[in-house]
C-alpha cells in the first residue's frame, strides 16, 4: 500500500480504498426487524464518514450475482456453517462475526489541473497546492471502528433496557400510571363532582380525585383519552 501511494503521489493524483471492519463476540439478538435494523444503522454510521461512498455487509455486492443455494447460511448443531450474511440476518445479529466494508473515494484535492468554473460561471482550470493526504487510508480506519462500536453499544444498551423492563412486576408501571393520571384529574375539577378512585393493590393509600366521569371506564383510562 505504501509503495502504491508513493507512486501515485509522484503523479499528482490520489487514491481511494476499502476498510474492512470485523466485530467479534457480538451477541445475537441485537437490532430490530424493520426501522432500526442493525445493518441499516451500521451502514448509516459508516456512510456518515467523509469520503465513504458505499458500505458492504458480509459478502454484500457479490451476492447479487449468486443463487440462494450459494448465499444461504445453513445452521448446523454447532452454529452457522457459513457467514455470507456478515453476522446479521433480517436486521438482527445472529452471533456470528459482523463483517463490514466501507468503500472510500479518492480525496478530490488532487495536484493535477482540473476544469472548473469561477463565480461568474466562466470555465477555469484549478490546481490544488499544499500538503494533502494522498489516501484516507489508514487514517480513516479508527474512525470506522469508532462508529461501528457506537452503533453496537447503542443496540446493546437498548436490549439491556428491554430486558430490565421485563423483570419489573406489572404492578409497578400500573402504580406509576395511576399516580400520574390521578394528579391530572385533580387539576380538572368540575362543579358536579363524581368521586372516582385510581387505586392499585401496591398503593397503601388509594389515590382519590374529583372529576365528572361520563364513561364507565376507570378514571386513569378516562384521563388518557381526554
Amino acid at each position: 500500500m505504501e509503495r502504491k501511494i508513493t507512486a501515485v503521489r509522484k503523479k499528482g493524483d490520489y487514491l481511494g480504498g476499502i476498510v474492512e471492519i470485523i466485530v467479534r463476540g457480538c451477541p445475537g439478538g441485537l437490532g430490530e426487524p424493520v426501522f432500526d435494523k442493525m445493518d441499516a444503522d451500521l451502514a448509516k454510521a459508516l456512510m456518515s464518514i467523509g469520503s465513504v461512498k458505499a458500505v458492504e455487509v458480509g459478502d454484500g455486492f457479490s451476492m447479487a450475482g449468486l443463487q440462494g443455494s450459494q448465499t444461504n447460511d445453513e445452521i448446523m448443531p454447532g452454529g452457522f456453517k457459513t457467514n455470507h450474511a456478515g453476522g446479521i440476518l433480517a436486521g438482527i445479529t445472529n452471533g456470528e462475526h459482523i463483517v463490514l466494508r466501507a468503500y472510500c473515494k479518492p480525496i478530490p484535492s488532487i495536484a493535477k489541473p482540473q476544469r472548473t468554473i469561477d463565480s461568474k460561471g466562466k470555465p477555469r482550470f484549478i490546481e490544488i497546492q499544499g500538503r494533502h493526504d494522498i489516501c484516507v487510508l489508514p487514517r480513516i480506519v479508527p474512525v470506522c471502528e469508532a462508529m461501528v462500536n457506537i452503533v453496537v453499544a447503542d443496540h446493546f444498551l437498548r436490549q439491556r433496557a428491554i430486558q430490565s423492563l421485563s423483570l419489573i412486576h406489572i404492578s409497578e408501571p400500573t402504580r406509576l400510571l395511576s399516580s400520574s393520571y390521578a394528579v391530572l384529574c385533580l387539576k380538572k375539577k368540575t362543579k358536579s363532582r363524581t368521586q372516582c378512585v385510581a387505586a392499585n393493590s401496591s398503593i397503601q393509600n388509594s389515590i382519590r380525585c374529583d372529576r365528572r366521569v361520563t364513561s364507565p371506564m376507570p378514571c386513569t383510562r378516562y384521563c388518557i383519552q381526554s
